[in-house]
């Protein structure tokens, strides 16, 4: 969902403080108010353009952190809504995020994808089972 740019002034539900730092993995140039100009690389689930990075005036909203067992590594996945600077309400502007994150031995982001043009395939019809 889109938000108006009234929306964007007022404050975000902010991101647990231990978040702050993995957000910042994903927008190196995030705020504690989590605000953001620019991003790492981000591609979109289905493929259907080449991976980019965002940049602008953007606000980032922590959806979700969720444990994900991958093998013999215990990675997380965090969940992240970004709006823009002129995203009109309601509409379809800004990205929902999925982070693959490892942890071990130190944080680093295994990948960035962008899934919100999915929300029409059923994806949050239901909770998902990641595995």
């Amino acid at each position: 969902m889109g938000t108006s740019s009234a929306a964007l002034a007022a404050p975000a539900r902010a991101a647990r403080p231990d978040h702050i730092a993995l957000i910042r993995k994903v927008f190196p140039d995030v705020t504690n108010e989590l605000t953001a100009q620019n991003s790492v690389n981000v591609r979109h689930i289905r493929a259907d353009y080449e991976s980019d990075n965002l940049s602008g005036a953007m606000k980032i909203r922590e959806e979700g952190f969720y444990p994900v067992t991958n093998g013999k590594h215990h990675d997380f996945v965090l969940a992240l809504d970004v709006s823009h600077t002129g995203d009109a309400l309601n509409s379809w502007g800004g990205e929902t995020l999925l982070v693959l994150l490892r942890m071990q031995p130190h944080p680093e982001v295994l990948d960035v994808a962008d899934i919100q043009m999915d929300r029409e395939s059923g994806v949050w019809d239901k909770p998902a089972v990641l595995t």
